[in-house]
């Protein structure tokens, strides 16, 4: 597979004028080199190795003895579906397998709110910032595939990540050219915008399909080009996020904030002072935010317009759907940026 990807003439790719054709003709060839249901197949073999390695490994260090009656609770388990097969949704129950995943879809899917238009983000623009990415090298995509997990994982286009890792010598040259292409028209492709959602129990009744948080399933070649953007981002606006800041940033975490205000109320208790403390939680905060106000903000930063129809090509039409069990659910649109500007326009 690797030798066939490496002696693939990608010449061709550097006429291509369409990303959608590109990125089509890209996943042809690579479908055409790998069996992608022998995968499916050995992933559940894989998985099972690892955790019985790691068990082994355990009980070793510990001198436990692997008895009859742990296999046969790991036999019970296997059989076991993660997701029940009643669930309840809307006081309704819930029995067929497609019914099960239609009901996670239109769960997740009623989440989304329309943009607010009565709301207009003051003209602010922060001086000496101006972000920009005029072209992506092959070493930058080999660097950003060093972030992808060894994993089976696959999006829509069924390229697992572990063969983008493991080949990315070989799909540097042409991922480099579509990279460039898609900077070029500021239009993200189309197949890339299709993502692939699982249900995992967040907390509480498994059977109560609200108690379940959708996990994406990006397509990989996607995720390359989103972590090499993300890098280019974050080195121009680091400088004006506040030092406050610990979710989303590089070397930050719950974990430093809590040491920074564990030391802050340390010392104001030292001095006999006082610290109150204001704690919130926004539900469903990332799937509600107001992305045509999201792309206004970043024009206020210093986004360049470039950028920002990429950005806007990124967040327009993308559709989700919920697969589990072999079923997959009907799919629905994530966001009606289309809606926001049709009828308000977008302007940067």
């Amino acid at each position: 597979m690797y030798d066939m990807i490496l002696t693939t003439d990608w010449s061709f790719l550097k006429s291509s004028i369409d990303v959608n054709d590109a990125c089509d003709n890209i996943k042809e060839i690579i479908h055409h080199g790998i069996q992608l249901k022998s995968f499916k197949i050995s992933e559940r073999k894989i998985q099972l190795i690892r955790t019985i390695n790691d068990i082994t490994q355990i009980c070793t260090m510990n001198n436990l003895n692997l008895t009859p009656k742990f296999w046969s609770f790991v036999q019970s388990k296997r059989s076991t579906s993660r997701i029940p097969g009643t669930v309840f949704y809307n006081d309704q129950t819930i029995r067929t397998p497609q019914s099960v995943v239609n009901g996670f879809s239109n769960y997740f899917s009623d989440v989304y709110l329309l943009s607010d238009p009565s709301y207009k983000e003051q003209d602010v623009l922060i001086n000496n910032i101006h972000v920009q990415i005029n072209s992506i090298s092959e070493n930058d995509i080999i660097q950003a595939s060093k972030k992808l997990k060894n994993k089976m994982t696959s999006g829509i286009d069924n390229v697992p990540s572990f063969v983008v890792k493991d080949c990315i010598s070989a799909f540097a040259m042409p991922l480099c050219i579509i990279f460039n292409l898609i900077l070029k028209t500021k239009q993200y492709p189309s197949i890339w915008k299709t993502t692939k959602i699982c249900p995992v129990l967040k907390t509480g009744d498994p059977s109560l399909i609200t108690n379940y948080r959708p996990i994406a399933i990006l397509c990989n070649f996607g995720k390359l080009l989103e972590i090499i953007i993300y890098d280019n981002i974050y080195s121009s606006i680091k400088c004006i996020i506040s030092p406050s800041q610990h979710g989303f940033l590089q070397e930050k975490s719950t974990t430093t904030n809590l040491v920074c205000i564990t030391q802050y109320i340390a010392e104001a208790l030292d001095c006999h002072g006082q610290v109150d403390v204001i704690y919130t939680d926004i539900q469903k905060a990332f799937d509600q935010i107001d992305h045509f106000l999201l792309l206004s903000k970043l024009s206020n930063i210093g986004f360049s317009f470039n950028i920002l129809t990429l950005m806007e090509s990124y967040l327009l039409g993308r559709r989700q759907f919920v697969e589990y069990g072999g079923c997959r659910s009907t799919s629905y649109l994530v966001y009606t940026l289309a809606v926001r500007k049709e009828l308000y326009g977008m302007t940067y």
